[in-house]
């Protein structure tokens, strides 16, 4: 807790013109922050700075997004932060390639947060392309009746049908985190969009004007994020050809936890998600398709955001591998609802989803279920292992599973305790269907992992 309660209209009073303060006063603090990286947290518009900030108010608006939170409704969201005594703290500041973010919001939180010199906090924040939330530590979002900032940033979202602004968002957004119902809330809130769209747009109707520009201005945020550390010539050839010449090479050349390739393999997913994401900024229904069509559209969007987040997080020497892979599960995914709102746009039947090897998703999408009993293990599991693996198991054989380095030793991804692997628990999405919304609500932050650098 921050300790910065305060009752009755007096409190009120000196709370409201500190939030119009830092309203006002974010141009100096924010305005002209170097390129490069922050890596002292004391130069002017650092993390230092804001951090000291948000001491004074827990809502930080830079005059940029002034007239979509303005003084007034920043000043209310701050007086009803104040007054709760929760650690949440909200802020808006353009991030964009080559800041000293690195066009990632998720940087500016991570540094914000270790300078702020609070065991627990949680964060609303809103870079220029959508409200995003974060929570430190990661685990501290699912108290019972506690905050929950990643899955609070996301209901508004879906309970605006994607079109809603980011001062409203963000306003919503602090009063779902506060209610100690978030997880809840956003539920409802998916639920009820996907009730509306399936009985809103009938397959004539065409797409809202609104969510076709934003969804793909998101998509073109997306893509300018990741390419400004890649080859945008290499990436363009590669994206000549389709995702399933590029899926016929072997991808065993990968296998298992070769440090010397993996550098190979991060450059290989950087590429392919530039790629996916070019051809996703392209992609349209023309209104056809229905809201099924609409559906598989976004959630292409979301998966290719999933692969760009996971692609991020290999940066700690240990799991490094692990999100690579996943970033590349992820890319098929996207490319697989691309490809069934393209089918349903034309009036045809859809591909059918195919779900990676279990054992390794680096052996591809060409597998069935088989029944596998670990050895040692005394009750077996179905799993979608591919034709080598499937031999294996039923030879009662280990399969060539994917290993990964976890607290110093190398191990099969799938013994890592589900709690601290999304990969694990969702076994790269061959075990659940959530594995997106996992990856966008925040799982990543797992705690034995901690903030990223």
């Amino acid at each position: 807790m921050l300790g910065r309660t305060g009752n009755g209209p007096a409190a009120a009073g000196r709370r409201a013109p500190r939030a119009a303060a830092l309203l006002l006063g974010a141009a100096a603090l924010l305005g002209a922050a170097p390129a490069a990286a922050d890596t002292d947290g004391g130069a002017p518009g650092g993390a230092a700075e804001i951090a000291e900030a948000l001491q004074e108010s827990p809502v930080l608006v830079d005059p940029a997004y002034a007239s979509a939170l303005p003084e007034e409704k920043a000043g209310a969201i701050a007086e009803s932060i104040e007054a709760s005594g929760e650690p949440l703290f909200v802020i808006a500041l353009p991030v964009a390639k080559g800041d000293r973010w690195q066009g990632e919001v998720d940087n500016l939180l991570d540094a914000v947060h270790d300078r702020s010199g609070l065991s627990e906090a949680h964060y609303i924040a809103f870079g220029g392309q959508m409200v995003e939330g974060a929570d430190y530590p990661a685990d501290s979002a699912y108290e019972k009746g506690g905050i929950n900032a990643s899955v609070a940033a996301l209901a508004p979202s879906y309970e605006n049908d994607f079109q809603g602004t980011p001062g409203a968002e963000i306003e919503r957004a602090v009063e779902i985190a506060l209610s100690g119902k978030a997880e809840q809330v956003y539920e409802e809130a998916k639920e009820g969009y996907e009730e509306r769209n399936g009985g809103l747009f009938g397959s004539s109707m065409p797409l809202p004007l609104l969510t076709w520009p934003r969804l793909l201005a998101w998509a073109a945020g997306a893509v300018a994020l990741i390419a400004g550390v890649l080859l945008l010539v290499r990436a363009r050839r590669r994206a000549a050809r389709t995702r399933h010449a590029v899926r016929a090479a072997p991808l065993t050349a990968f296998d298992n936890a070769d440090a010397a390739r993996l550098d190979e393999l991060s450059e290989r997913v950087g590429e392919e998600i530039v790629a996916v994401g070019e051809r996703l900024s392209r992609a349209e229904t023309g209104g056809r398709g229905g809201a099924e069509a609409t559906e598989a559209l976004q959630g292409a969007l979301n998966a290719h955001t999933a692969a760009g987040k996971a692609h991020d997080a290999a940066r700690d020497g240990e799991a490094d591998l692990a999100d690579e892979v996943g970033a590349l599960v992820l890319l098929d995914i996207a490319e697989y609802r691309m490809a069934r709102a393209a089918a349903l746009a034309a009036g045809r039947r859809p591909p059918r989803e195919r779900r990676h090897c279990y054992a390794n998703p680096l052996h591809g999408t060409s597998t069935s279920d088989a029944e596998w009993r670990p050895v040692g293990a005394r009750r077996s599991v179905t799993v979608p292992l591919c034709p080598d693996c499937a031999r294996a198991v039923r030879r009662r054989a280990t399969p060539k599973a994917l290993v990964i380095r976890q607290g110093g030793e190398d191990v099969p991804y799938y013994t890592v305790p589900a709690e601290k692997s999304v990969w694990s628990a969702t076994g790269f999405g061959a075990l659940r269907s959530d594995l997106v919304d996992r990856i966008l609500r925040g799982d990543l932050r797992t705690p034995d992992r901690g903030p990223r650098s």
